[in-house]
């Protein structure tokens, strides 16, 4: 270790590096190659042999079955099979390089404008003559509601960010420091508890929108997306709340199980989001294809944008609870 830090890897070459490793293994991987450096080439060799393993690693940990499922059968509705099987690599590699914090709260707002602003300049260029919107199949009404409520977009798309900012700074499941296996369990409990209760109003939440579903949107969608929101609904109340505590259990292995169910709890908010979205996402097919696949990419971008939060959060409290050690009384 001496001899890498005497002897570091060209600066350029660690920062390209660096971006390909998946974040969730960047420091252990990036310590790993800077230890056995020898030269830029036998470097950059070590690194290709490498990185690609860890990207599959972080892909089969990372990859949540439903979700993608989901995701690809939207996209094939959408857009059609040979679009979801071009885009089915990308979002599983997305899902390997997915972040391992909540996003710093100023690049998340320049995002969040930049996005609404550049949905707004393509609006607006292409609301600007209404002969022309109209010869498109879009309707006089449509064409004013783009006119004038495209500008609200950025200021919008603006406070959707800070509320989820503001929401993910006050809600915390577990304290920092050290705890008692007694408090540590009445922690858990309180977040199952709420799990629960979450999952009950969710569940109900998800079988009015099936029948709302079923009647409204084309039958053969319909029947799938009734049955699939019934489907999460059952499970949501029969098995979506974390596993109730053991009878008697040490410290490590309820610290585990915290860590476990919180991280099952992420997985299971991921699919949820996506659900929610489904029938907007599928409602824009009917539309002008170009308005609608705005429409698609500022729901895509709020659903990544509520999953970036959450996860953060999971996250930061697995890294706690990692950190955190038995305080005896």
């Amino acid at each position: 270790m001496e001899a890498a830090a005497l002897n570091p890897p060209p600066e350029w070459l660690e920062k390209i590096v660096l971006r390909l490793i998946p974040p969730c293994a960047r420091e252990g991987i990036a310590g790993d190659l800077c230890e056995t450096y020898a030269s830029p080439r036998q470097y950059a060799a070590e690194a290709l042999r490498t990185v690609p393993l860890v990207v599959l690693s972080q892909m089969r940990r990372n990859l949540n079955i439903p979700v993608l499922l989901l995701q690809i059968s939207l996209v094939c509705f959408c857009l059609g099979a040979a679009a979801a099987l071009a885009l089915l690599p990308v979002l599983m590699l997305r899902d390997a390089y997915q972040e391992t914090s909540r996003p710093c709260p100023r690049r998340a707002m320049r995002t969040a404008i930049l996005i609404a602003s550049a949905a707004l300049m393509f609006l607006q260029v292409a609301s600007m003559n209404m002969n022309t919107a109209i010869s498109f199949g879009m309707d006089r009404t449509t064409w004013m509601t783009l006119l004038f409520v495209g500008p609200m977009l950025s200021p919008l798309m603006g406070l959707l960010r800070t509320g989820l900012i503001v929401d993910g700074d006050r809600r915390a499941w577990i304290g920092a420091g050290d705890q008692s296996a007694d408090d540590l369990a009445q922690n858990y409990r309180a977040f199952a508890r709420r799990a629960r209760w979450h999952n009950i109003v969710e569940g109900a939440a998800l079988a009015v929108v099936a029948g709302f579903a079923f009647s409204t949107l084309p039958a053969t969608f319909a029947i799938a997306l009734t049955g699939l929101y019934l489907l999460v609904a059952f499970y949501l109340l029969l098995d979506g709340a974390p596993r109730a505590l053991p009878g008697a259990g040490d410290f490590v292995s309820l610290r585990a199980l915290f860590q476990r169910e919180l991280m099952r709890r992420q997985q299971l908010r991921r699919f949820l989001w996506w659900l929610w979205f489904t029938p907007a996402l599928a409602a824009g097919k009917p539309m002008l294809a170009a308005f609608g696949s705005i429409a698609a990419l500022l729901l895509c971008f709020l659903v990544v944008a509520l999953n970036r939060e959450y996860g953060g959060r999971v996250r930061e409290q697995v890294g706690l609870l990692d950190r955190m050690r038995e305080r005896l009384a």
